[in-house]
């Protein structure tokens, strides 16, 4: 699925975020190992920058100082460089956990540490958020400062954050800021305003006249460590669709301004001024053009409402007009009448679930086949191919690390037979092979029940999938059976749901252990709204519902025909 999804994605080559994971990752922890005493320094240093920097730690522990947290409250400090926040919370009674990617940076932490007069030990640990392997609901607080701009998959790792956070727990997250004053009053910016209105315009103006030397000058970049900018909107925003609620927002430091860099008194001058304003909101707009920006968040849980479903027709309108293609050009299955689907199969039948890729399985019908086991289903799920085509393996050789997801979800979930077919997604195609393997699979398994997702499905996979069951099912005895198509990304006509109110906490964090998948697609966010529109749709009222469409094998195999 992650492929179809990803070819919708932003491909600008000036884009740093499209440089390498792994080349990021080197980048980030050589510089910081290199630059380990420098940063240090900082919070020490005289200069405009230094105290920005400064500043901005202080936003942070006075943000901890007003949460009124009582001693032991448990903080993760990610990205805790030379340890100067940690041991300033150590300080304060709190029981601290420091991460790091670089050694050097852990090296000075402990100092620090020890200087201060504290124990570090078991304190701070290499690692990454990357690698967290906390259980959910493990802290009280989690500090990310300087953090998430280097990261490649930044939307995943706040929401990893919110997962290892207490219901009620509180983020601060730190991004430096788009809009600072410093940044657009620089010609650097103007010039790449000029570049990414180029890239778009110029192909189409100029054609085949396009030359090599102005493509070029438009999209050549010597690989480098990059840092994103937020815009605090964009920030606010990325936090409320994880459900973070905002509790206070700051931007400060002002400088240094382009040309004014030499001159430090000047800089200085500048900076209190301009904060000044901002305090006192003589000028409004200074409020959020400060270099940095801070946000304090808690973490929340929330029900969505209608107002959400508009939300969600919008954001995925080429669903709902994939699915209006489909519907006129085949009304027949257009259904009025819903049912249960405890009513149409036996939840306590033999179940077979085919699931072109790790995570498609849950993203599905997750929460109904969590209710099947605990009727007594037996279950066997196929994962047909090892999902390594998924942007988040684009440079990762060990095509292993998705099957082995699914061996865990599959543990999770209580399903006693995993069968993973192995087939390489990034050149799977249908195969006699396949048909010829699950006929046999259908004989020795001898199920009442077939999930197989929708053919309506953009993703090929998903549809291959169907044109191996539907001839695998011509070699066997079918009389008895009943397909039932679920929904990945795609919209089927229903005909039959299942209300998954009290599964789908459990679905959501089944799905968060499909972490490589989890990194291109906020596949939590998009069930949620998705079984929020099913069941409000279907029967009127608020919930989570999945929906499906049941046939025999007869209309089935018509049904694929088509």
């Amino acid at each position: 699925m992650e492929a179809v999804l990803e070819k919708t994605m932003n491909k600008d080559p000036s884009d740093t975020t499209q440089l390498t994971e792994s080349l990021q990752k080197t980048f980030v922890k050589n510089y910081f190992e290199e630059h380990a005493l420098n940063w240090q320094n900082i919070y020490s240093g005289k200069d405009l920058h230094s105290l920005i920097i400064q500043e901005r730690l202080n936003y942070v522990l006075n943000y901890i100082d007003n949460l009124n947290l009582g001693k032991g409250t448990k903080i993760l400090d990610l990205g805790c460089g030379a340890g100067l926040t940690s041991v300033n919370l150590l300080l304060k009674g709190f029981d601290v956990c420091g991460i790091d990617v670089s050694e050097k940076m852990l090296d000075l932490a402990e100092k620090n540490c020890t200087k201060a007069g504290l124990k570090c030990k078991n304190v701070f640990q290499q690692g990454s958020i990357e690698n967290l392997d906390f259980k959910d609901n493990t802290f009280d607080v989690v500090v990310a400062m300087g953090l998430i701009e280097y990261l490649r998959w930044d939307y995943w790792a706040l929401q990893e954050m919110y997962r290892i956070l207490k219901p009620g727990g509180h983020l601060i997250v730190t991004g430096p800021n788009m809009l600072r004053l410093s940044y657009v009053t620089n010609p650097k910016f103007l010039l790449s305003l000029l570049k990414k209105t180029a890239r778009k315009i110029l192909p189409i103006i100029l054609g085949s006249k396009f030359s090599m030397r102005t493509r070029h000058w438009l999209y050549s970049k010597t690989p480098k460590l990059f840092a994103r900018k937020y815009t605090p909107a964009g920030l606010k925003h990325m936090l409320k669709e994880l459900e973070f609620d905002i509790v206070s927002t700051v931007s400060h430091g002002f400088g240094p301004f382009f040309m004014l860099s030499k001159f430090k008194n000047l800089s200085l001058r500048l900076n209190n001024t301009l904060q000044k304003w901002s305090k006192e909101r003589t000028a409004r707009w200074l409020s959020e053009s400060g270099s940095d920006y801070v946000v304090l968040c808690r973490k929340s849980r929330k029900v969505p409402t209608t107002k959400d479903i508009d939300t969600f027709k919008s954001r995925e309108k080429k669903l709902f007009s994939k699915y209006n293609l489909w519907i006129k050009k085949h009304p027949q299955y257009l259904q009025t009448n819903f049912r249960q689907l405890e009513e149409v199969i036996d939840f306590h039948g033999n179940t077979l679930v085919l699931s072109p890729h790790p995570d498609d399985e849950i993203i599905g019908c997750g929460g109904t086949l969590l209710q099947m086991l605990k009727s007594g289903a037996k279950v066997t799920i196929i994962q047909i191919t090892d999902g390594s085509d998924t942007l988040a393996l684009s440079e990762n050789m060990d095509k292993t690390i998705r099957p082995k997801e699914a061996k865990i979800v599959a543990e999770k979930l209580g399903v006693k037979e995993l069968i993973l077919w192995g087939e390489d997604a990034c050149c799977f195609k249908f195969n006699q092979k396949n048909v010829t393997e699950l006929s046999c699979l259908l004989k020795k398994i001898n199920p009442k029940i077939i999930f197989v997702p929708f053919i309506n499905e953009q993703d090929p996979h998903h549809i291959i999938a169907n044109k191996i069951l539907a001839p695998a099912l011509e070699e066997i005895d079918s009389d008895d059976i009943t397909v039932v198509s679920y929904e990945v990304y795609s919209l089927l006509p229903p005909n039959v749901f299942c209300n998954i109110d009290k599964q789908f906490e459990e679905k959501e964090n089944l799905l968060m252990k499909y972490r490589t998948g989890m990194k291109v697609f906020d596949y939590v966010h998009f069930c949620k709204l998705l079984n929020f529109y099913r069941n409000y749709t279907l029967l009127g009222k608020k919930g989570f519902a999945e929906a499906f469409l049941a046939m025999n094998v007869r209309n089935y195999k018509e049904l694929v025909k088509n």
